[in-house]
């Protein structure tokens, strides 16, 4: 359907035939050429007038210019430019109007033809630049009108070029660049205006090259452009201006290839553009702005699509990556901004690939589905990588489908995170604490903090939450624990363990001592009393700040003490760190392992309480101490636990030797409060 003007076009070449014989230029008057008004230089002696079909040729090697003047306003049936030798032969304008139906350059193969447009202005119904031969159009000036289309490089073997600059203009309803040949245009300057479309490498095995160099005010305007419609197309703009009022395709139908590369100033601008429609399409961005309401990077069934921004800017309202099923499409961000002001969507339907890479520059949007979209049907399987830049989302993240997002670097904000059967990654190592304002979870979804931190500054009642309430954040984390492997569904760390590490939470206001408008500084963010804040730490790291100290047994004994009268307490801040909802033994096994990791007494404890080495000076460190205390209070069930959260050769089989050495001075701290 979109070759069907170029289809007319062709039969309006065979229609209206002059019934005149042909005015042929006569080569044998002179080596250099002549004048277009001298009738010396044709056959039959007469000047071309009204209906003529007219031929500009040689066959030897000396190049010839014809300059060009019509002061009647003759309108001509036909006009061909043929040289069938080693010689160039060109038709030359700076005045007047040239008129005519058909005009064509370098018809048979092996020949060429030339036009220069300096001044005036060109009218033609059908132009062909190289149909079977070579066609080279020069403008520097003047307007260039072609009322059906232009076509460059017509048939397989025909190449044409359009060179344009200077203060020019060219308008035509449909410009082939490639049509089944090759085609080339250069642009440094003037303005271009198609009505219907243009298209860079039109029928399959064509090749169609565009190039938008020189100063800023160059400018493209059409309806649709397809790069790579049928074949292989190329547009390289490092200047100027390119309007589409419908539909850019890089890569339109299938087996089709596009590349499109824009940078320094330039700018694209589209209502839908799609980067790899049906075909195969890139868009290479080095600089310049690139504007579009529909956004698509691999639409269609079988499409694949990469765009790669270095820098500029990207300005979309829906940016899709991979649209229907078995598409494929891919974005990498090094630099630059994009700003989608509504959707951003990887994987939007099902079977579909997208993936996205922000290694530098921003990234804002409204909402971001990965492997999700709006409509909330299927979605495919998508990947959202971050290794650096800003990354702002002013509404939610929604993750499905066996998809995943990386945090790996860089700051990421959102205010609202949605995980159904996805996963969401922080990075290990990398040191990231990304900030929400609520965090979902499905019973299948996983937050993986490794050894990273985040925050959740929320508005209203808080998210904090205990492991009996649903939907909170330390239920989330309480669901993951599973006695310790941390392989549960909900907020988990790859790299937290049953001994040493753990994901803990609390309100900012607690570990922070901050309330009402008072704000503080956690991990270069500012939070305020309105914040929970998760962090990847030690076991018994009650306040969150990297370590055990006083005020964590401070912590952890007060709640013991209360649950005497207010019954079992939950709740990290609270000491609570297997999160089973109240403070026991374990939870104290858990601190002081850490106390003597931390400490460096970790393994005497170990032989101490395994009976290996019975003769451990208890005394000569406060973390021993520690030990031989929660011993006294909790015996047996303590000293299993503590060593069975210490590498052996320590055994918790053999507590039960160090349990009775002690027997006679222990003590329950609920007699002593009784």
């Amino acid at each position: 359907m979109l070759f069907a003007a170029a289809s007319v076009a062709v039969l309006l070449q065979a229609a209206s035939p002059s019934s005149a014989a042909p005015r042929n230029w006569d080569p044998s008057g002179s080596t250099t050429g002549g004048s277009w008004t001298d009738s010396s230089n044709w056959t039959l002696n007469t000047v071309p007038g009204n209906g003529d079909d007219v031929i500009l040729s040689q066959s030897d090697g000396n190049n010839r210019t014809v300059i060009f003047a019509n002061p009647t306003n003759v309108t001509l049936n036909s006009l061909r430019i043929e040289a069938s030798g080693t010689g160039e032969m060109t038709l030359a304008q700076s005045q007047d109007t040239l008129s005519t139906g058909t005009f064509d350059m370098g018809v048979a193969f092996g020949n060429h033809g030339v036009y220069t447009l300096n001044a005036g202005t060109c009218n033609s119904s059908n132009t062909f630049v190289g149909v079977s031969g070579v066609g080279t159009v020069t403008q520097n000036g003047g307007a260039f009108n072609s009322s059906n289309f232009v076509s460059l490089g017509d048939a397989t073997q025909g190449r044409g070029n359009f060179m344009m600059a200077g203060a020019s203009s060219f308008s035509t309803p449909e410009f082939d660049v490639g049509y089944n040949g090759t085609g080339t245009v250069t642009q440094g300057s003037g303005s271009v205006s198609v009505s219907n479309f243009i298209g860079l490498g039109v029928q399959s095995g064509a090749r169609g090259t565009y190039v938008m160099v020189g100063g800023g005010n160059a400018s493209v305007t059409s309806n649709s452009e397809y790069i790579g419609l049928g074949g292989s197309g190329t547009f390289v703009q490092s200047a100027g201006t390119n309007t589409v009022t419908s539909v850019f395709s890089v890569g339109e139908l299938p087996l089709s290839i596009g590349s499109y590369t824009i940078g320094n100033s330039a700018s694209l601008t589209s209502p839908e553009l799609d980067i790899g429609f049906q075909g195969t399409g890139f868009l290479n961005q080095n600089g310049g702005t690139v504007s579009s309401d529909n956004f698509n990077v691999g639409n269609r069934s079988g499409s694949v699509a990469t765009y790669t921004m270095a820098d500029g800017a990207c300005n979309a309202t829906d940016l899709i990556l991979g649209t229907d099923a078995n598409s494929i499409g891919m974005m990498t961000q090094a630099a630059g901004v994009t700003t989608v002001t509504r959707d951003f969507s990887i994987a939007y339907y099902n079977a579909s690939q997208g993936s996205y890479q922000l290694d530098g520059g921003s990234l804002s949007a409204k909402n971001v589905y990965v492997g999700a979209n709006p409509d909330d049907a299927t979605g495919g399987v998508g990947t959202f990588t971050q290794n650096g830049g800003s990354v702002n989302i002013t509404q939610t993240m929604r993750i499905d489908h066996r998809s995943i997002a990386r945090i790996n670097g860089g700051t990421f904000k959102a205010t609202g995170i949605d995980i159904r059967n996805a996963r969401m990654n922080l990075g290990a190592g990398s040191g990231v604490t990304p900030s929400f304002k609520s965090v979902a979870i499905s019973p299948v979804g996983r937050l993986d903090v490794n050894d990273n931190s985040f925050v959740v500054d929320y508005t209203g009642a808080s998210p904090l939450g205990t492991v009996a309430t649903p939907g909170s954040l330390t239920y989330y984390i309480g669901t993951a624990y599973v006695n310790g492997t941390w392989t549960g569904p909900g907020i988990t760390s790859s790299t937290a363990d049953a001994a040493h590490f753990a994901v803990g939470i609390a309100e900012a206001s607690d570990v922070l001592h901050i309330s009402g408008a008072q704000t503080a500084l956690f991990h270069g963010l500012t939070v305020d009393a309105t914040s929970v804040i998760v962090k990847f730490t030690y076991y018994g790291d009650a306040n969150l700040n990297g370590r055990i100290e006083g005020a964590d047994y401070s912590r952890i004994d007060t709640t013991f003490n209360d649950e005497a009268t207010q019954g079992n307490i939950g709740g990290w801040f609270n000491g609570d760190f297997d999160y089973n909802g109240k403070v026991d033994g374990a939870d104290y096994a858990l601190i002081d392992v850490a106390f003597n990791s931390q400490s460096g007494t970790l393994f005497k404890a170990g032989a101490f309480l395994s009976g290996a080495d019975p003769n451990v000076d208890m005394h000569s460190s406060p973390a021993l101490q520690r030990v031989l205390d929660h011993l006294e209070e909790f015996g047996s069930g303590y000293a299993t636990a503590f060593l069975n959260s210490v590498p052996e050769p320590s055994s918790a089989s053999l507590a039960v030797i160090c349990v009775s050495a002690v027997a006679a001075r222990r003590r329950r701290r609920a007699e002593a409060r009784a």
